[in-house]
């Protein structure tokens, strides 16, 4: 496993707002996302971003890259958000 792969929650942690040099399903470039949620299977590491449209994905290090994923700023206010299911954060 690479370093850098493991570092993906840290890179991106829950609260991190980031934006996308690229577009993101009907999200356009340059709209601002927030991460609220870490996941892994086995070793592959991803971070789950909330759009401001209301679209949400999970990215793995390698759609990170290839979106242009960019942090912008930690809303530590955000930091302590427990994800819980795709229905409560609809909500």
């Amino acid at each position: 496993m690479n370093s850098k792969k493991s570092n993906m929650h840290s890179a991106y942690p829950i609260g991190m707002v980031v934006t996308a040099a690229r577009s993101i399903m009907t999200a356009p470039a340059g709209m601002l996302g927030v991460v609220y949620e870490h996941y892994a299977f086995g070793e592959h590491k991803g971070v789950s971003i909330l759009l401001a449209n209301g679209v949400y994905d999970g990215f793995s290090e390698e759609c990170a890259n290839s979106f242009d994923l960019m942090p912008v700023r930690h809303e530590l206010g955000l930091a302590n958000y427990q994800f819980s299911g795709v229905g409560k954060l609809m909500e």
